[in-house]
């Protein structure tokens, strides 16, 4: 389910990656000139002291005068600030616009602008992206209206933060290649970027249309998505647990609504309704996605939590319907344990699975369930993975292997005395 709710940070990181460059260009471009400013005023006199000439003799009725020339470049750069911020915000912006374009590639158009610096609001209307990445996905991108509060100087650093962020009429169509073979298997690297944290997002009406090397086609609507805060390196965990979402992939519902209660806590709900497994396909190849060769998921949530008396109460419902599984799909050997795995407990209820659990954590200690068919899937793993660690370690027993590591299970669940029921 992680998986899912990272798709729709994928959709809304568009327009956030987007409109981050911009910024960081707008602004650096300000920094930059402030710097050149600075450095022509007084960069006379930093190369002479290098040059070990000594400096002149400063009378004492002079230090007026040199009192008045050091608030010099501060009073320019003030004027030239308030000049920018009053009467060429607007062209600055597009000036950063077109300087983004150039180093990404894109073509971007800009309609409307409107902002302020020193307080750092920026509307921005009628933003469009046409674009290829490197792998030869072509994207096409439409925002209607982006607006923000940003904390300026924020991009300074390596964390750039907005006190708010709202987006409205987000159109994204996505035209994806076919991969060649060799790269299904090859490492992904993480190409980093600036972090983010949105301290409250609000976005209306968003679509992403993903389109298929074989011309199928899958839309992933977001209807309204409110995440307080959102941040980037926490983004599914916080559309999970910290948003208030309505959304559906091809037509399949998604919910999700948090709220505060009583002891300074949340209270989270997550309801999806009968989503065709292989329309996630279209979005990702990551595991488990690309495991199912057919069938249907809904799944239910409930999650509550309370600083005061520190009590999690946190359950998962999941139904896999007319579910089947292509190994074929499957890449290295951890995979395969768990593929193997789920696969077992899939052909034995003929593709229809109910993978339950539920964790508490109150002041009478942990507690936790499972379903049936969880159960089942985890002792097939456990299974799985004694098989696995025989093949490899000609002096290993199978069952030897499997008594040990359901030993230290159990010792695990003994060392946090957590109790077991079923559900």
């Amino acid at each position: 389910m992680e998986l899912l709710v990272g798709l729709i940070a994928q959709l809304l990181f568009v327009a956030m990656a987007l409109f981050l460059a911009i910024l960081a260009a707008f602004f650096g471009a300000i920094f930059e000139a402030v710097l050149t400013l600075i450095g022509t005023l007084f960069g006379g006199a930093v190369m002479a002291r290098r040059s070990g000439q000594a400096p002149a003799p400063v009378r004492q009725k002079r230090r007026p005068f040199w009192r008045y020339v050091l608030l010099v470049p501060l009073v320019v750069v003030l004027a030239g600030l308030f000049v920018l911020n009053q009467f060429y915000f607007g062209p600055t912006v597009r000036w950063a616009v077109d300087r983004v374009a150039n180093v990404t590639g894109y073509t971007i158009a800009l309609g409307t602008v409107e902002g302020d610096l020193w307080s750092g609001q920026l509307t921005l209307g009628d933003l469009h992206l046409v674009g290829q990445t490197a792998n030869g996905t072509a994207a096409d991108v439409t925002v209607g209206r982006l607006e923000a509060d940003l904390a300026v100087l924020s991009l300074l650093t390596p964390n750039v933060r907005l006190d708010r962020l709202l987006a409205a009429d987000v159109d994204v169509a996505v035209q994806r290649v076919a991969s060649p073979p060799s790269s299904a298997d090859a490492p992904r690297k993480d190409h980093g970027g600036r972090r983010f944290t949105v301290e409250l997002l609000d976005v209306t009406n968003a679509v992403m249309q993903v389109e298929q090397p074989d011309g199928a086609t899958h839309a992933l609507e977001i209807e309204t998505a409110r995440v307080a805060p959102l941040r980037s390196n926490w983004a599914p965990f916080d559309l999970l647990f910290r948003s208030n979402l309505e959304a559906s992939f091809d037509g399949a519902d998604l919910r999700v609504s948090t709220v505060k209660i009583a002891g300074d806590g949340r209270r989270t709900e997550l309801a999806l309704d009968r989503m065709d497994l292989t329309t996630l396909s279209a979005f990702t190849d990551a595991a488990p996605i690309r495991w199912f060769a057919d069938g249907t998921i809904s799944a239910r949530m409930q999650d509550e939590w309370r600083r005061d008396d520190i009590a999690i109460d946190t359950g998962w419902e999941i139904q896999l319907r007319d579910a089947e599984i292509g190994l074929g799909n499957v890449r290295g050997v951890g995979e395969a344990v768990l593929a193997r795995a789920l696969a077992e407990v899939v052909d034995a209820r003929d593709g229809d699975v109910e993978l339950a659990f539920r964790l508490q954590l109150d002041e009478d200690g942990f507690r936790d369930s499972a379903s049936g068919d969880l159960t089942a899937w985890w002792d097939a793993m456990i299974n799985g993975v004694a098989q696995a660690v025989a093949a490899m370690e000609p002096t290993a027993e199978a069952d030897e292997t499997e008594g040990r590591l359901r030993g230290f299970t159990q010792g695990v669940r003994d060392v946090l005395k957590i109790e077991r029921d079923d559900l």
